[in-house]
Formats: structure tokens, sequence, C-alpha cells
């Protein structure tokens, strides 16, 4: 069994980067939880940022239920404008010293989008918080997360160093992206999800759908085997 936690700049971000990995982790038993940097405020023309934040929060809770995710965590910071803050980092590390993740998901650190990069800078500090005996306010009880896995999201991953087969998931990863409607008026990211993953089965051999992953720490990626 694996505690799993993944920080995602914007709800749906992470059905779309590791949305068959986290399916084919609770099909194995392991724990998963989500945490939202932002709740996507500026993600929508029809709606005024706190309407279409309020949208996307109880989107990403149904594709949560859907996928069977234990918790999922709001930090509502103000899409756009992510920053690495004392706040930030204090939430996060204590999260992390909580939560007890084995295994965390984050976007990887050259993504074109500000807010992903902030979140893979503000993870990464954070998870060297949490594993030192420093910020007592986190907590007294360190925590060393074991394995770091970047996942591809708007940019793709350049140098791919883990594959992960969801062929078995690619539906319900579709399904829980689905649930993200208020994203897909105006861009098809279940077309592009699937044919990204398909690209990444047939170019990797994996197997037909695959997940790509940048590894930034590991200590035992056995799990998925």
């Amino acid at each position: 069994m694996a505690n799993v936690l993944v920080f995602a700049p914007h709800p749906d971000d992470d059905v779309i980067g590791c949305g068959g990995s986290i399916a084919k982790h609770i099909a194995k038993g392991n724990t998963v939880g989500v945490v939202y940097m932002t709740s996507g405020d500026i993600g929508s023309l029809a709606h005024l940022p706190d309407e279409i934040a309020a949208i996307r929060e109880a989107e990403a809770r149904q594709a949560a239920e859907l996928l069977h995710i234990s918790s999922v965590h709001f930090f509502k910071n103000l899409d756009g404008y992510l920053n690495c803050t004392w706040d930030n980092l204090v939430r996060i590390t204590t999260l992390l010293r909580e939560f007890r993740p084995d295994i965390i998901y984050i976007p990887h650190g050259d993504d074109k989008h500000r807010d992903h990069r902030q979140t893979y800078e503000l993870v990464v500090e954070a998870c060297s918080w949490a594993g030192s005996p420093r910020a007592p306010v986190c907590g007294q009880h360190l925590w060393r997360v074991g394995t770091i896995l970047c996942y591809e999201v708007g940019t793709p991953v350049q140098d791919c160093s883990y594959i992960e087969d969801i062929t078995a998931f690619i539906d319900v990863k579709l399904r829980a992206l689905a649930l993200h409607a208020s994203q897909l008026h105006n861009l098809d990211y279940g077309e592009a999800v699937r044919s990204l993953n398909r690209f990444r089965g047939i170019t990797t051999g994996g197997g037909t759908y695959c997940e790509c992953f940048r590894v930034l720490k590991a200590t035992d990626l056995l799990w998925s085997k």
C-alpha cells in the first residue's frame, strides 16, 4: 500500500497529466489525495472569477468521486499569479507531514504555463522542508518523500524517464476529464489527451495508452508492476 499525493495547478491538470495513473493506484488499493493550488478562477469568459472557481471546484469534486480519490484540497491561490510564498510553503509542508505521501506527482519544471512551473518549485522546496528539522509550525513529525514524478499537461516532457501503461484506465480517465465540462466548451482536451497517451504508447512501446513522466526522485518504482 502507498500514499499518493497529486499537486495540480488548476482543476483538471491532475486528470490530464496523470489521471490514468491515479486510477491505477486506486485499483491497487493505494490512497490518493489531490491538491489544487488554484481554483482556475480566470478559466472562463462566460463567468466572473468567483463563479467559475466555484464551478471548477464542483467539477473537481465530481471527478474525484468518479476516480475514488480519498481527499481533495483547494488552496485557492489566484489563478495566473501563483507564487512561492511563505504561506504556500507552510501549507504544503504541513500537508506533507500529515499525509505522509510515498509518491508525489507534480507538473514538470519546463512547462510553459507559469502556474505549472510555480507548482513544481513550491512542492520541490516543500519536500525539502518536510524532511528537515526546521519549520516547527508545519508539524513535529518529519517526512521524506520517496518518489517524485513530474507529469505533462500542455508542454510535453522532453526527457521522459518513466512510462506507465494506463490502457486499462484510459476510459475512466476520459470520463473524469469530461466532468470538467466548463473547460471543454472551446478546447477538446479529451481528444488531445487520448491522442497524447496513444502517441506515448506507440512511441515507447509501453502499452496501447501510456502516461510519461520525468523522474525527479525515486526510491522504489515497483508499486506499479
